[in-house]
């Protein structure tokens, strides 16, 4: 029944936001509340986060997503390496007992559950031409997980990267639904470069309030969760030049 509504929901979902909403809702129905989804690349067996972005949609706390740019661990993550080896998914304590897993590796799980994300499962989801998009759901408790909670979290998935495809498709090709006011798009700009809401203020004259006002404006409209992917997806839709 669960599933079954899931999918019917994300069936008639047109935007991002909004199909992203429902993979949380039954994510935090089986214990996860937390989500992350990772489009298609297309670079073989490069990692999932090399240029061109891919859009990523997920609620993973922002310091995790902050030090995970920082230190560039999508070239060490073992999702993302064992992404490869595992096609019906896999769970990330068994990542990191695997003998294979580096001291390195271990440090970035390691790091990730002082954010509290201590325990999950990864599901790869390939594509034409190589592509690999992986979603995985998190939880702080490390408690083991159910066979039939493993069929589910799939299921979904596979439900979810079907519908994601055709809209990120759809965005890609339509970039002009995203009407972003130009004082949007130079606090997007300032933003891009490293810039605080309180630089922002100083650099274009309008209080810090209003620069958090037009950034929430613009992650709305472009259906992101947070500062980093906002300013990531405008980037790859062209509407922020560097």
């Amino acid at each position: 029944m669960r599933l079954t509504r899931f999918i019917d929901e994300t069936c008639v979902a047109e935007e991002p936001h909004e199909l992203f909403r429902r993979a949380i809702e039954l994510s935090e129905a089986l214990s996860f509340p937390w989500v992350a989804y990772a489009s298609p690349t297309h670079h073989g067996k490069a990692s999932i986060v090399t240029a061109p972005y891919p859009t990523i949609l997920t609620n993973y706390p922002t310091g995790w997503l902050e030090q995970y740019y920082r230190e560039r661990y999508e070239r060490i993550d073992p999702v993302i390496s064992n992404s490869w080896q595992y096609s019906t998914g896999f769970k990330w304590a068994d990542v990191y007992r695997a003998k294979d897993t580096t001291d390195e590796q271990k440090q970035m799980l390691n790091s990730a559950s002082e954010f509290g994300l201590r325990s999950g499962v990864s599901i790869p989801l390939f594509g034409p031409n190589s592509s690999l998009a992986i979603m995985s759901f998190a939880r702080q408790e490390p408690i083991e997980v159910a066979d039939s909670v493993m069929v589910e979290l799939r299921l979904a998935a596979y439900q979810f990267h079907s519908i994601a495809s055709e809209i990120i498709m759809k965005d890609r090709t339509d970039k002009n639904k995203y009407k972003l006011s130009r004082r949007e798009c130079e606090c997007l700009y300032w933003a891009a470069l490293g810039k605080s809401s309180w630089d922002i203020s100083k650099i274009i004259g309008i209080s810090e309030s209003t620069v958090n006002y037009h950034i929430k404006n613009t992650m709305y409209k472009l259906g992101t969760s947070n500062r980093i992917f906002t300013v990531v997806k405008a980037i790859k839709l062209g509407l922020v030049n560097l």
